[in-house]
């Protein structure tokens, strides 16, 4: 809990030093892995942030929540093609992994993957995203139109 005082008003180091001493005592507790993540992405060191939270995950594969913060650190970190690896854990196995996030209209991967590409300047791919996201909404606008219709 102090730690997490120490993230509200921008004192991160002291924050991290707080969480390194709680995961000596139970290096199993994930919120720790996690707050200390969210505290080093503060300080601006994302790459330790991604590898911590990874920590954590490889702690509980079955939580959903944890991969997919993991997989969002990775996005922004650059990392997009282990984001992939890592977010296809919860996605049909058969396939294409990114073909399913579409599918499933996940707008947050897309739009995380979308800003990745656009800092590494893939502009093409990243466009791609961008409108991948853009056309979710149409669908979700068409889809009321469609249940308004059925409903009368």
């Amino acid at each position: 809990l102090r730690a997490s005082l120490h993230e509200a008003v921008g004192e991160y180091e002291e924050g991290i030093v707080l969480l390194d001493k709680c995961l000596g005592h139970d290096a199993s507790a994930v919120d720790c892995h996690e707050l200390k993540a969210k505290l080093l992405k503060g300080a601006g060191d994302i790459k330790a942030a991604v590898e911590c939270l990874d920590e954590g995950r490889e702690l509980d594969k079955s939580d959903r929540y944890i991969n997919n913060q993991t997989t969002k650190y990775m996005l922004q970190a650059g990392m997009e093609v282990e984001a992939l690896k890592c977010i296809s854990l919860f996605t049909r196995h058969e396939g294409n992994a990114e073909q399913n996030l579409f599918d499933m209209q996940c707008s947050w991967y897309e739009l995380e993957l979308a800003e990745c590409l656009a800092r590494k300047k893939e502009w093409g791919r990243s466009l791609k995203k961008f409108v991948a996201v853009v056309k979710h909404f149409d669908d979700f606008q068409e889809d009321q139109f469609d249940f308004h219709a059925y409903c009368l």
